[in-house]
Order: structure tokens, then sequence, then C-alpha cells
């Protein structure tokens, strides 16, 4: 029985061993067959190109062969194409030095220096004008951009106001004399610089020490740093022939400067504010000339990047300034602004509008912003006066005219094609003006023709305008009761001196800050202390100041100035005992207020550490932030004074006024009163 069921078993298990053999015989086969096959197909293909080679198949050898690359639209004219790959580049004669493309690069790509005419000098440097008859300001040394961080995002272009900065492979570029995708083995290949100034310009300019620095400056990157960079060879070559062509050709005559002679008076009973918005510096300096021939005490101007919507509420008599941008767009400030006022009571207001416009760019958006803005202050209640003839303009559309078609909302100066007719415009316009806010008007006799104020067009510099060696005081107390009419009212001034100078140590971005440095030396002297860039200045310096200021902005959340994070490591490695510190800082409270005036703190940490002294700590009432490095340690007081160019400018005057009084015992500083006539 048992040997008949082990011999079941052993049948059972030699028919599943021929089974496996077979299937496995079977898999191997089947593996020849398709081997063989996918062999013969693939072959079949690679045959059929032998002799025929199909566009878009065959395997380029790159980098030494390269496809075309395509073109695409970006979004303006037919005409205008961009490559998918491609570089950045500047007209630089045509850059005016607003750095405007700086700022709006979101990865700090873009690296510029200018320099100005020093002031308080009678230096007569023409630093020339742009192909669009912009007055430059300023020369532009150092333009700089790193291709390796740029992300084409073309966000530099848009608020160029000279269209001077575009990408290679539009309209004014051979596309196909452009590399192919600027790739390059060495990083420092992609760092382009666009300016070449002359030394000689820059000794006229009183500016030997940066000619120096700029020179021994190195020309490459190291993996990371922020360095000057290799020079692009077409730029380098088409701006030194321009160079060499500049002692045969002659300097263009026509700077846009136009001369005012003051020949009227002007005083009102009710003061007039004068809000405007400008972006190139062009509708600032009209309000400027404004101001010039009504009075300070006729007019009182605000710029509405840095002023509450609300303060146009304590004007009954308004003059509203916004240039039309582009294809019928406000001005940037003016896109914020105009929806918060436009939100107000604004019944019994009475406003007077004049915009700038090009009637020969942008002839179908002709003055476009006065329609705009004047659209919601009439929803607003506000009565719109001071309706210009369009006599004298020739353009297509413009949204700024009012229902009869005949007249705009208001005055329309046309800076680049009719520069010349703004005295003789704005002569009418003034006279327009006094019936309107009922002005009384007082011709001056024998007026001194050389007594003029001058337009300047162009890029205005940001810098405050503050009176020489002296600082004016509050008059009220002096002046009340003495009747408008009154000649001859005193004029209190002080004058400051001191035994032992002070050593004000600033860095500046956007020259905020340095604009503050100025009206600080302005007020106290240059007999009492002295400007030191710390971009430009050994850190040693430091040491021969007794008496110092630090001045640095908060940036982004709650980082130092860039140029002050190079040089507090260096001050901080110094002996600072004996050194008394006081510290200002520009931060914004309603952006950042997580890290408002972080600097002071962050600088102050390191001055106690070296064995200074930090003195002229200041009061936080006032300001409204939520977190900050730069509180002293009773979290009463900042480190030092705290200015708000955002959001408080208008209390700027009143909080440096304070801190004057507060800096004159701690510097041991003296003010002798003088006396003048007005």
């Amino acid at each position: 029985m048992l040997e008949g069921f082990y011999s079941f078993c052993a049948w059972k298990l030699s028919v599943y061993m021929y089974m496996g053999v077979v299937v496995l015989m079977y898999n191997y086969f089947l593996n020849i067959y398709n081997s063989v096959k996918t062999l013969f197909e693939g072959m079949q293909l690679t045959l059929k190109h032998f002799n025929k080679k199909e566009e878009l198949v065959a395997t380029l050898q790159y980098p030494h062969e390269k496809w075309p690359i395509p073109e695409r639209n970006i979004g303006f004219e037919n005409d205008e194409y961009n490559l998918i790959r491609s570089r950045l580049h500047v007209d630089i004669d045509d850059c005016i030095g607003c750095l405007q493309c700086e700022r709006a690069c979101p990865v700090d790509c873009i690296k510029i220096e200018t320099v100005k005419k020093p002031k308080k000098t009678e230096l007569d440097f023409d630093f020339g004008i742009t192909s669009n008859d912009t007055a430059k300001k300023m020369l532009v040394s150092r333009f700089s951009i790193d291709m390796s961080e740029c992300m084409y995002c073309n966000l530099c272009e848009y608020p160029c106001p000279e269209e001077c900065i575009y990408m290679v492979g539009g309209p004014n570029e051979n596309k196909h004399e452009i590399d192919y995708e600027f790739s390059k083995y060495d990083r420092k290949g992609l760092v382009y610089e666009f300016a070449f100034p002359k030394e000689e310009d820059l000794i006229a300019l009183n500016a030997q020490e940066y000619a120096n620095k700029k020179r021994e400056r190195e020309e490459y990157l190291d993996a990371g740093s922020r360095l000057e960079g290799v020079v692009a060879d077409e730029v380098r070559a088409s701006q030194e022939s321009s160079i060499a062509q500049e002692d045969v050709q002659d300097v263009p005559a026509t700077q846009k400067k136009v001369a005012r002679k003051k020949t009227k008076n002007y005083s009102s009973s009710e003061k007039i504010g004068v809000f405007y918005g400008s972006s190139t510096g062009n509708s600032e300096a009209i309000c400027d000339i404004i101001q010039e021939e009504l009075g300070d005490d006729v007019v009182e101007l605000f710029n509405v990047s840095d002023t509450d919507p609300e303060k146009i509420l304590a004007y009954n008599n308004i003059i509203i300034s916004c240039p039309t941008w582009y294809e019928g767009e406000l001005q940037e400030d003016w896109i914020e602004f105009l929806p918060k006022i436009a939100a107000l009571d604004l019944k019994g207001k009475t406003v007077v509008m004049f915009g700038m416009g090009d009637q020969v760019g942008y002839a179908d958006n002709f003055l476009d912003a006065l329609g705009i803005i004047a659209a919601d202050l009439i929803k607003a209640g506000a009565q719109i006066k001071g309706e210009w003839p369009i006599d004298g303009y020739e353009f297509t559309k413009s949204v700024g005219l009012t229902s009869d078609g005949k007249h705009f909302y208001g005055l329309g100066l046309d800076e680049e094609n009719q520069v010349n007719l703004h005295n003789s415009r704005l002569d009418k316009w003034f006279e327009m003006l006094s019936d309107i806010f009922n002005l009384t008007v007082e011709k001056i006799e024998g007026a001194d023709v050389d007594e003029v104020s001058e337009l300047d067009v162009g890029v205005q510099d940001n810098q405050a305008s503050v009176s020489s060696e002296v600082e004016k005081i509050d008059l009220e107390s002096v002046e009340e009761g003495v009747s408008d009419d009154s000649a001859d009212v005193p004029v209190v001034t002080r004058k400051y001196s001191s035994s032992e100078k002070i050593g004000l140590f600033y860095g500046s971005t956007t020259g905020n800050s340095e604009a503050i440095c100025d009206k600080i030396f302005e007020i106290l002297g240059e007999g009492v202390i002295d400007l030191l860039n710390v971009a430009e200045v050994d850190s040693n310096e430091i040491l021969e100041y007794n008496h110092i200021i630090i001045s640095c902005p908060t940036w982004n959340e709650g980082e130092l100035q860039e140029d002050w994070e190079e040089f507090l490591p260096k001050i901080a490695a110094l002996d600072l005992k004996g050194k008394t510190i006081v510290m200002f800082g520009l931060g914004d409270q309603d952006g950042y207020a997580d890290n408002f005036l972080d600097a002071l703190g962050i600088i102050a940490a390191d001055l106690i550490k070296a064995g200074a002294e930090i003195k002229g700590h200041w009061p936080i009432e006032g300001y409204e932030f939520t977190k900050s490095l730069g509180l002293a340690p009773d979290g009463k007081h900042f480190y030092g004074l705290g200015l708000d160019e955002e959001n408080q400018a208008d209390l700027h005057d009143e909080r440096l006024n304070k801190w004057f009084d507060m800096l004159m015992p701690i510097f041991s500083i003296t003010a002798e009163i003088v006396e003048g006539e007005g």
C-alpha cells in the first residue's frame, strides 16, 4: 500500500518538473524572439533616417551646435520681440541716475552709483541731456548688472522714465548678433558694466577720493560677493567710441531750464495746499516754482508719497498735480493716494489742477490723469475750477477733457515738446488762481532781473533744502499780534559753535538718510560737524572724534543698510572708550511694525561692547509699532531719534528741533541768537 502511494507521488513530481522545464524553455525562446523583434524594429527606425536627416529629430552636438531660439512677442508692438533667454542692456547716455530700476529689482542684481555736484559751490559742470532732452543732474559713475542673478521679470524696465534699460533682442539690436543663452563657465562673465566715467570728470566734481576707490576696485566677482564685475566687450567698445567722438561733437545748446522773473507778491487769508506726486522730478519742479511764485505764506507743498490723506481736509483751497504715465495711467504714488482721498467728504473744497503729459508720444492719452482724478474728486463733493482751454495743444484723445470738449480739467504742461511755453502758460494760470482763490496781488517795483527762479527739468535731488549755517526758530510767539501788512519783521536765527567737532557717520541707499544728514550739516554748520559716508571712509576715522552721531536706516525685516553691514564689524573691533555717541535712524512703523528701528539696537549693542557711551535716548511716545530691537533697556525709549519717512514725514522738523535741543548739552554746543530783517 505504501509502495503504491510513493510511486504515485514520484510520478506526480516528475510531471510537475517536466511542465516547469517546458514553461522555462518557452519563456527562454520567447525572450529571444522579442529581443530579435525589437532589435529589428529599432534598426528599422535607424535605417529609415540613415540617409535622411529630418528636422528637429537628429541630435546636435551642444554647445558646438545650437538650435535657433524661437521668438516670442513681449506684448507691446508687433515689431518688438524678445528672446527666451536674453539679457538687460542700458543706454547709459540716457540714464539720469534716478535709481528707479535698482529699487524695482527684486533680486538686487542692479548696482548704481552717482556723483553729484558739491553743495555750496559755484562749480559749473555740464552733465548733458538725454535723447528725450531731459537735463541730467548727476554723473552715473557705476551701472552694473549681474545677469547670473537676474530673474528676467522686466520689472526694472517699467519705472525707467527715459526708457534706457531694456532686454536686448528687441528692435534696438539685431537678435542674431547676440549671445545664445548667456551662459558662462565663470560667473564674472555675466556681470556687465555700462558706466565708464572719465576720471577728469570725477576730479572736476571734486570726487577724487571716489575716483581712487573706483580705480582700485577689483574687476571680478567672487561667488556671492557684490563687486564691480567685468565689462561687456561690445558695450565698452561702443562707449569708448562715443567718448572718442565727444571731443569733436558740439555740446547740445538746449538745456531745459526756464528762468522766471518774480514780478508780483501774493498774499491770502487762507493757505493753499498743493498735493503732488512725482517720479522723475518734473512735476515737483513745477510745484517748487508755484511755491516760489506765490510764497511760503500762501502755499504749502505735500508729496502724496509721504502725506496722510486726511491732511487734505485741512485746506479749503487745493491744487492737485499728477502727471500722466504711459497709456493713461496715474503716477505711482497717486494710484495709492487717490482712493483714500476719494473716500473723504470734500464738500466745500475748491480744487484747481495741473498735469504733465506728452502730446506727441502719447497722443491718445494726453493728460488722462486729470480726468481720472477729477471724476473721483467730483464724486467726493469737491468743486473743480480752473478749466484750461485746449487751444495750442495737438493730441488725439484725452480723458482729461471736460464735458464741453473744449477744456481740460486743469492746466496742461508738455515737458517733452512745449517746454518753451511753460512760462507764458504759468503766467496766465497764476492770474486765474488769483481770481479763484481770492489772492491779493501786489506788483514789485523795480524787480531785479537777476533774481529769477530756475525750473530745472529732470530728476530732482530728493535731499532736503535747508538754510545755510542757521536754523529758523518758531516765530509764532514773536509774530503774534503783528499784522500781515507789517514790514521788516525780525527773523530770529541760531548759529551754532562747539569747541570739539562732531563726526556724523551715515549710510544711505535711497538718499533719505543722506538728506537728513545734509539738513543736520546745514543747521549746525561745517565748523561744528563733519559728514562721513561709511561707504567711502576708513573705519579708523571714527577714532578722530570724541563726539559722534551715527545714522543707519532699518531695511526690510530688521536688516542694516548695506554699507553698515560691512562697516559695523570694523568699528566694533576698535577701542571706543571715551567716545560719546548719539544715534538716529529711519524706519517704517507701518510696513515693518515688528522691526521698527531694529538697526539702532543692532549698532548700539556692538558699540557698547566696544566701550562707547550711548546718549540721546528718545521716547517712544508718538510711534505705533509692535516690536523693536532698537529699544533701550527701560523699554520706554529708543537708543536714538526715530524718523519715519513713509508715515510721519510731517513730524520731521518738530522732532529734529527737539533733538537739536538734546544735542546741545550732550556735545557742549553753544548757540548764538542772531536777529535780522525779513
